[in-house]
């Protein structure tokens, strides 16, 4: 079984494509991913930080626009300027390599660079 990014999403009022960084410069935000099996139909939310290297040189302290990075912290570091192109790539190679004999073992794999949203959920 193989991971497949099925769709993202930066926010709901605007589409990846349309999306811009209010600094182009220096970003980091959340998008969500829909992350599901290559052969199936159904995906899981995974809420995942972009951002690029200059956001990520600011350094580990509390930056006020973004908030505090934690040493957990998991992101995708994408190429500069910011383009839908260039984050879809990014996360499709690094599903790519996100396989195993159950979907639990992929999610794994996948949750090292997003959050699921089932993380932590307990029944």
């Amino acid at each position: 079984m193989k991971a497949s990014l099925k769709n993202f999403h930066v926010n709901s009022w605007v589409g990846p494509a349309e999306f811009r960084p209010n600094n182009p410069q220096c970003f980091g935000f959340w998008l969500t991913a829909e992350i599901g099996a290559e052969e199936a139909v159904g995906t899981e939310l995974f809420q995942i930080f972009v951002c690029n290297k200059a956001w990520l040189d600011r350094g580990p302290s509390s930056i006020p626009e973004y908030g505090t990075i934690r040493p957990r912290q998991r992101h995708v570091v994408v190429a500069d300027p910011y383009d839908e192109g260039s984050v879809r790539a990014r996360l499709e190679k690094y599903l790519d390599g996100c396989e195993g004999e159950s979907w639990e073992e992929v999610v794994e794999q996948v949750a090292r660079i997003g959050f699921s949203e089932y993380e932590d959920y307990h029944p």
